[in-house]
């Protein structure tokens, strides 16, 4: 593996979109490990013997949390990626002042 220093320098030569793509899949692999422990959880829950049930409920409880938090996360990283593919997508869609335009009121005479 890449020490830290090195993957910071990878990092930076690499694009907005491809960073944002990486984050959005990396949050859909955490979505759906989650998603998986709901299921898991809620399986021992029901198979649980009637003194047990209380501490399988509270597991699959605590799934879920887990799960609605990496949904969110996931919708999140998705949205991102839209808008930056959405702006990359329409050139003329200004983001900032021309250079030209900075020149010309950096010299401008009031």
């Amino acid at each position: 593996m890449a020490r830290r220093s090195e993957r910071h320098i990878d990092d930076s030569r690499r694009g907005e979109g491809e960073r944002l793509g990486d984050t959005a899949s990396a949050a859909n692999v955490d979505w759906r490990e989650a998603s998986a422990l709901v299921s898991s959880s809620y399986r021992a829950w029901d198979q649980a013997d009637s003194g047990r049930s209380g501490s399988w409920f509270a597991a699959y409880v605590a799934a879920l949390d887990r799960e609605e938090r990496a949904s969110e996360a996931y919708a999140h990283a998705i949205k991102r990626a839209g808008q930056h593919a959405e702006g990359e997508q329409r050139p003329w869609r200004a983001r900032s002042a021309s250079p030209m335009r900075r020149s010309a009121r950096r010299y401008s005479v009031d």
